[in-house]
């Protein structure tokens, strides 16, 4: 049998320079720093993600007080309305955290109907978003409405709104740009609604809200009305007349109105993200 040593021993004698304690401890240290590395990168994306986690699940807590939010006695059909058009993008809340300056451009300003519609976008909205404030000013606005316009940015529908993009930095709501088409100045309480944090439902609901698909029947336009096939969602008039009237009378549902309440209040926060909340809400 050959021991170690005879085969060190040999190994001198064909070559004298041969150092084999000295070659294996600078390999051994090579593959130790390439070791390190190897362990070292991996362990320091598990520690980030683990972070992101911790953080995400601490503030989340900061950013919805269920109990305050419980104990307004909100309905099930509110709730859930208020969960369909609140969550905008990445499912979080988006809202304004300062001040609402509302300026109409140059050819909004020559339109007698789109100052007084404005004027009465505010004045529901005021109540609604304290403790912010939303008052209409004549420069250096964040909400800028362009009525009248030829086509929307995006050349398409008969209203847009655009706000700044959000990102993990930037939540909030800071700016937005709300355009009507020609002939179209009825969607601009719509379009202003997603200007302070709406976006339309996913549902229909059995009432008559802006931000979703309503259908009327107007009795008048029908030879015999009592042949009509009526849905829960159908909403019945006589006349165009009580149409008109009705869309005056509701520039703002209640149903909305209940909601932006909800959304402006201490109990919701900006970033929160829809799937706490309903985990939250259903314990």
């Amino acid at each position: 049998m050959v021991s170690l040593v005879q085969i060190e021993t040999d190994a001198r004698v064909q070559n004298p320079a041969y150092r084999p304690t000295t070659f294996l401890l600078k390999l051994n240290s090579s593959n130790m720093k390439t070791l390190k590395l190897i362990l070292i990168i991996p362990l320091i994306f598990l520690l980030v993600f683990v972070g992101i986690i911790l953080y995400d699940t601490l503030r989340a807590r900061y950013l919805f007080d269920v109990n305050s939010f419980n104990s307004k006695n909100y309905s099930e059909e509110s709730i859930a309305f208020f969960s369909d058009i609140t969550f905008r993008e990445g499912g979080r809340i988006r809202k304004w955290e300062s001040d609402i300056r509302v300026e109409l451009d140059s050819v909004s300003l020559q339109d007698s109907n789109c100052i007084v519609l404005t004027d009465q976008v505010i004045s529901i909205l005021t109540p609604l978003i304290k403790p912010l404030k939303i008052y209409r000013v004549k420069e250096n606005g964040n909400l800028i409405i362009h009525a009248n316009v030829d086509n929307t940015p995006i050349n398409k529908g008969i209203g847009y709104t655009e706000v700044n993009h959000f990102n993990l930095f930037s939540e909030s709501i800071c700016k937005a740009d709300v355009y009507t088409t020609k002939n179209s100045l009825s969607v601009l309480p719509h379009e202003m609604c997603h200007a302070i944090g709406l976006a339309h439902p996913e549902n229909r609901y059995p009432f008559y809200n802006i931000m979703g698909i309503n259908s009327f029947i107007i009795k008048e336009f029908f030879d015999d009305p009592s042949k009509i096939n009526l849905s829960k969602y159908d909403l019945v008039l006589d006349t165009n007349d009580d149409f008109i009237t009705f869309q005056k009378e509701n520039i703002i549902p209640p149903q909305e109105r209940e909601v932006i309440k909800m959304l402006y209040s201490e109990d919701i926060k900006v970033g929160l993200k829809k799937k706490y909340f309903l985990k939250k809400i259903r314990k």
